[in-house]
């Protein structure tokens, strides 16, 4: 594998677990804005999940970031 393949990969493995990380702490966020009280906040997280949700979809449930990974 050609050493630019390998930053290639490398750079989309961060942005895949950057992405992960950030869906992540938006599904944790939903329950504790939520039980704050904070309605606005946990609807806007919940938008950006079923966005999430809805590229997925889109893409047989699959990260849209694997056919990148695989070149």
């Amino acid at each position: 594998m050609p050493m630019g393949s390998n930053r290639r990969l490398l750079a989309v493995k961060l942005i895949h677990t950057a992405a992960w990380a950030f869906f992540a702490a938006c599904i944790m966020g939903i329950p504790i804005f939520a039980w704050s009280g904070e309605l606005l906040a946990a609807s806007v997280l919940c938008g950006v999940v079923f966005i999430e949700v809805l590229v997925l979809l889109f893409n047989n449930w699959h990260c849209p970031l694997t056919p990148i990974a695989a070149k």
